[in-house]
C-alpha cells in the first residue's frame, strides 16, 4: 500500500476504522445513493460553517464577506447537489466530495 493510502487510514483521517475497498461489494446503485448523500451532507454542512461565520462576526469575530441575506440565499437557495462556493466557484457536490475526501475510492466508491 502506497503512503498516501495508508495516511487514509490513520486515526485522524475520516476513514479510520475502514478498510481498503470496504465498500466495494454494495450494489452499483446503492453506492451512488450513499455518495449523493455524503455529498449533500458535506454541502450542507459546508453552508452551514459560512452562515455560522456572521454569528461569529457579530460577537466579536472577524468581519464576514457578505451579508445576512446573501448568506441565507447562499445556504438555502442554491440546489443542494452544486457545491457552491463563497466566492461564486460552484461545481457538482459528488465532485466535490471526491475532491476534498479522495479516501472514498480506497474504501470502494471509486466507479460513480
Amino acid at each position: 500500500m502506497e503512503e498516501e493510502e495508508v495516511s487514509h487510514f490513520m486515526e485522524q483521517s475520516v476513514a479510520y476504522g475502514l478498510h481498503m475497498q470496504e465498500f466495494e461489494n454494495i450494489e452499483e446503485d446503492k453506492r451512488k445513493k450513499l455518495i449523493r448523500l455524503m455529498a449533500r451532507i458535506m454541502e450542507s454542512s459546508y453552508r452551514r460553517g459560512a452562515q455560522q461565520s456572521l454569528y461569529m462576526e457579530r460577537n466579536g469575530g472577524t468581519p464576514t464577506l457578505c451579508s445576512e441575506r446573501e448568506l441565507y440565499e447562499y445556504r438555502y437557495d442554491p440546489d443542494i447537489d452544486t457545491s457552491v462556493g463563497i466566492t461564486g466557484f460552484t461545481s457538482s457536490s459528488i465532485d466535490r466530495l471526491f475532491t476534498e475526501y479522495r479516501v472514498l475510492q480506497h474504501l470502494g466508491f471509486w466507479n460513480i
